[in-house]
């Protein structure tokens, strides 16, 4: 099993081991909490790439889950009328390491969002 880390730089923090690297930021501009995720490319090669480059939604606190089994889940609400909840976004199983670390920076980063 590989070693997991996180780390705070101002309003970034971040979670990581040598496979899955899954950021998080407060959008201080537009408002919400953006969300990057890095994961190795290949079994047989360190390479890894960034799989939510082109996800451009923000985030609200209630709109990303971290569930105990390692499944992250952020769906943005989009502007529909009310009866219609239309969301989009992405899933990612994470390790079960991931779970406390993540939902700390979740909570950190809702803290600072709320100012």
């Amino acid at each position: 099993m590989a070693d997991v880390y996180s780390w705070h730089e101002g309003t970034l923090w971040g979670v990581l081991d040598d496979d899955l690297r899954v950021r998080l930021g407060v959008c201080e501009q537009a408002g919400g909490i953006w969300i990057g995720v890095d994961a190795r490319l290949w079994d047989d090669r360190p390479d890894q790439a960034s799989y939510t480059h082109d996800d451009f939604n923000r985030y609200q606190p209630d709109e990303i889950t971290v569930g105990d089994d390692g499944l992250l889940t952020a769906l943005h609400r989009h502007a529909t009328a009310q009866p219609v909840e239309f969301r989009s976004g992405f899933t990612v199983r994470m390790p079960v390491a991931f779970v406390e670390p993540l939902r700390a920076a979740l909570a950190a980063v809702t803290a600072q969002l709320k100012g």
